[in-house]
């Protein structure tokens, strides 16, 4: 097979983004203004640094 391989791409949450999205809702119980403050500073970073928040796994399929 010449150049037709199949992969599978997995995305998985790391800790640093479940860490985040608990620490939103915790603040949103509050103080909302803190909470929707942080969650643009998460997208944000998520847009920057995405190795950061989120792995890539890539998988060869038969």
């Amino acid at each position: 097979m010449t150049g037709k391989a199949k992969v599978k791409v997995i995305f998985k949450t790391r800790w640093r983004y479940k860490y985040m999205r608990f620490k939103i809702d915790f603040q949103s119980l509050f103080n909302p203004y803190l909470s929707y403050d942080t969650r643009i500073w998460l997208v944000d970073d998520i847009v920057e640094y995405p190795d950061k928040y989120i792995k890539t796994l890539v998988k060869k399929v038969e």
